[in-house]
């Protein structure tokens, strides 16, 4: 590789341009070389595609659409948590059928996952609807926290039921146990739920919310499930009878690992993780482009309040603003930032310097 320096003239100033382009020796690099010459190349890629939906982002200035956004993305998640409640309803009792006709530990283990997805539904359908009917007397921020609390409850039992999955199935696998019988009808009930759920999976996919993310994701874990189920229930009943327990396993194992991932998502959320660079940027820039009068931001966080985030910005005016003009940048940036529908509540400081540091206002606090 060669590098090539291009100057590019403009009449205000000259930017120098640093090219990185083959050369006739680059030919006969080693694989190993070309191969980290790919890699790099992903890497760069990658980073201008973030760089380019950050600017797009940027420049998309949806913050009356995101206040619209709020309540019509709770009535589409609790649809959606309809549509899969009444769903999982009908396959559960489907696929009970089939458990009984083939007694295979494969079609169990997904029958528990489908109990378990029923649940998952009612329980994020009542929330959405707890949610929505909010009395702001006894909670004055609302109950949004709810809607994590309940995803974080819902993969621990996910998590046991396939925990003592595991357990049966190796019972099986020691004692030599199991006999499934994959008859034509056990067959097409299976089928028949993959299909529903990959119709589901695209429905509730096309919704972005924290609830119909949890839908998505159990869609998704039973188009798999019931697959391996399926696969491995056939295997064990013609091929290799301790296929189904092995398949079982594999099923059990899965589903708990995908429910840790999002239990622990959620507790990142509940325990205050910061937000996001690119909402960050988002919304520093919103603040530095409100008034002229700002002179500079203090200090900008952006923390989770469960699945929205808190925000505390502090801008700096000059010294000799009235109260009134204060107030009224003051107000009117807290309610521009909180109709982001990513933004719970947002909190807007009013300071004439910055010279004095961001963790001395919250000293006490933070040194306990």
């Amino acid at each position: 590789m060669a590098t090539t320096t291009t100057t590019i003239q403009s009449e205000s100033a000259q930017t120098l341009m640093e090219e990185i382009v083959p050369t006739n020796s680059a030919i006969n690099l080693k694989k190993s070389a070309k191969e980290k010459g790919e890699h790099v190349c992903k890497n760069v890629q990658r980073y201008y595609k973030r760089q380019e939906e950050l600017q797009s982002m940027l420049a998309d200035d949806n913050d009356n659409n995101d206040e619209m956004n709020k309540g019509d993305d709770s009535k589409l998640a609790a649809r959606a948590a309809k549509i899969s409640l009444a769903c999982n309803v009908v396959l559960l009792i489907a696929k009970l059928v089939a458990s009984v006709l083939s007694g295979s530990l494969s079609i169990i283990s997904s029958v528990v996952d489908s109990a378990v997805d029923l649940l998952s539904g009612l329980v994020i359908w009542l929330t959405n609807r707890s949610i929505r009917m909010t009395n702001f007397y006894e909670y004055p921020v609302g109950k949004t926290r709810l809607e994590p609390l309940a995803i974080t409850v819902l993969s621990v039992i996910m998590a046991i039921a396939s925990l003592q999955i595991i357990i049966e199935s190796a019972q099986s696998l020691v004692n030599n146990s199991g006999d499934p019988d994959m008859s034509i009808p056990t067959v097409i009930i299976i089928c028949g739920t993959i299909v529903t759920k990959i119709l589901l999976f695209i429905y509730c996919r096309r919704y972005k919310s924290p609830s119909t993310d949890v839908l998505t994701q159990d869609h998704r874990n039973d188009i798999i499930s019931n697959a391996v189920a399926l696969a491995f229930g056939y295997i064990g009943y013609k091929l290799w009878k301790p296929g189904d327990a092995v398949g079982a396993i594999l099923i059990s194992v899965y589903i708990a690992y995908g429910w840790f991932g999002v239990g622990w998502d959620q507790v990142k959320a509940l325990s205050g993780l910061t937000a996001t660079p690119e909402l960050l940027t988002k919304l520093l820039q919103v603040c530095c482009n409100f008034d002229h009068r700002i002179q500079s931001i203090d200090t900008l966080r952006a923390y989770h309040f469960g699945n929205n985030l808190i925000v505390e910005a502090h801008i700096v005016l000059p010294p000799d603003i009235t109260l009134k003009e204060a107030h009224d940048i003051g107000e009117p940036l807290q309610k521009k930032l909180e109709n982001f529908s990513f933004v719970e509540r947002a909190f807007v400081h009013i300071d004439y310097d910055s010279e004095h540091r961001p963790e001395h206002e919250h000293a006490g606090r933070i040194d306990s």
